[in-house]
């Protein structure tokens, strides 16, 4: 059985003044042995293991606790952060995302000419959805005509950004533009975490990562539910009297912020004296890049979003925040990785059979980018293993010497993040 089922047995006992009794017990295997298992057996002869429900989820599954108390000392990041969304679905990738500014532009422009049905062939579209119908879609892209404003780079996949057309009209081009939320990040120089809610599939907790334009929604993981996205800026509405962009960060943690570093809040966005909006993302990005934290609160982690622990004085948090606004450079390709991964092989770069074998990796039968890592090879964000994904995306396609450069900064980049995780464990636990 794929999905996971559950039998429950409930008792309601008569005038019963005490909490119940709740009780678990797994069972594993194929359908039929599940099957014969359940026929075979009884509930009174089942090896059952009481549990101990406790606030805020309540599980009916064994959980360890042991680090409970301490982690619910941490600020969840919905605490933190003031307004968050879910990322951007657009209910037809292949339509509407594109890997250059021209092919958004050229599929814009033969969308609207088209007729229902030639668009529906030319396009190879599923039937219309209840938020995604093709008259509707063209409607909106022929009452937004202004291309150079809205076409739009995307965070689409770590490390991987492409382009589309943002008009910010729900149930439009794009299904759910989120416009509320991704307005900020169009309007202005910004930042933004990406991170999961809860984890449906994965065994460790690695959703996380970083944006500085609109992300699609199944950025960081199309397994574990959306991608939720926290901005570090919000910048005023049209309707509003306000000019300035202003913080994200809620005053009640900011105020906790100045505490454990003893510093004084000051104007215009009450932080602590002499700290940076950017190193207070860098500080909770660092935290949450080390690996210590992920496995030692995975239980937590798996069931709601990341709690964001106080530093322990100024001299923690200046380094912690030195290194994550490092990660944050380095994922957004803005710094030049120091690279040795050479692009070898007699071929046409045409994007084919793609492996891994001796620290190469291979695009087809005769070439490789050379010098790679196991470790960075396997590295992967939320659902994806990153430097996989990047060339199987590109399978059919010939890789240029633009398309060859960057795939090398993005292994240099996670060759890098993993030092600076290493760094990043080094100074959060140091002393614990």
């Amino acid at each position: 059985i794929q999905q996971g089922a559950a039998i429950l047995l409930c008792v309601k006992a008569r005038n019963n003044t005490i909490p119940a009794n709740v009780y678990h017990a797994d069972l594993w295997g194929s359908r039929v042995e599940k099957y014969k298992t359940l026929s075979e057996s009884d509930v009174q002869a089942t090896e059952w293991c009481e549990l101990q429900p406790i606030s805020p989820y309540y599980l009916f599954v064994p959980q360890d606790t042991e680090q409970q108390a301490e982690y619910q000392t941490g600020w969840k990041i919905t605490d933190i952060f003031q307004e968050s969304s879910i990322g951007i679905i657009t209910a037809r990738d292949k339509l509407t995302i594109h890997r250059t500014a021209d092919d958004v532009r050229k599929t814009v422009a033969d969308f609207v000419s088209l007729s229902t049905d030639a668009v529906r062939e030319t396009y190879n579209l599923p039937k219309d959805a209840r938020d995604w119908k093709v008259h509707i879609a063209q409607a909106d892209l022929r009452s937004h005509p202004d291309a150079e404003q809205h076409v739009q780079p995307i965070n689409y996949r770590p490390f991987d950004t492409r382009w589309t057309y943002y008009t910010g009209k729900s149930r439009g081009f794009h299904c759910m533009p989120r416009p509320a939320l991704m307005s900020h990040l169009v309007k202005g120089e910004n930042l933004a975490l990406c991170t999961h809610r809860i984890l449906r599939s994965a065994t460790t907790w690695q959703h996380i990562f970083l944006t500085d334009r609109i992300t699609d929604g199944n950025c960081v993981s199309n397994k574990d539910g959306p991608t939720h996205v926290f901005p570090l800026y919000l910048y005023p509405s049209e309707l509003e009297i306000a000019t300035e962009r202003s913080l994200n960060f809620k005053p009640d943690f900011l105020k906790s912020l100045a505490e454990a570093l003893g510093l004084s809040q000051v104007p215009p966005y009450q932080l602590p004296d002499s700290v940076s909006p950017e190193e207070v993302l860098g500080y909770i990005y660092a935290v949450l890049y080390s690996p210590t934290y992920r496995e030692r609160y995975y239980e937590f982690l798996k069931y709601d979003f990341p709690r964001i622990p106080v530093p322990r004085g100024v001299e923690q948090f200046r380094e912690l925040a030195g290194l994550g606004q490092r990660l944050m450079d380095v994922h957004l390709l803005r710094t030049e990785a120091r690279v040795g991964h050479r692009f070898e092989g007699e071929g046409d770069a045409v994007v084919s059979r793609v492996r891994y074998a001796e620290g190469r990796v291979w695009i087809n039968g005769t070439q490789y980018f050379s010098d790679v890592s196991a470790a960075v090879w396997g590295y992967e964000v939320g659902a994806y293993r990153v430097c996989e994904k990047w060339l199987k995306d590109r399978r059919g396609s010939v890789l240029g010497y633009a398309d060859i450069q960057g795939y090398r900064g993005v292994l240099g980049a996670v060759g890098e993040t993993l030092g600076l995780m290493e760094g990043v464990d080094l100074v959060l636990w140091e002393g614990v």
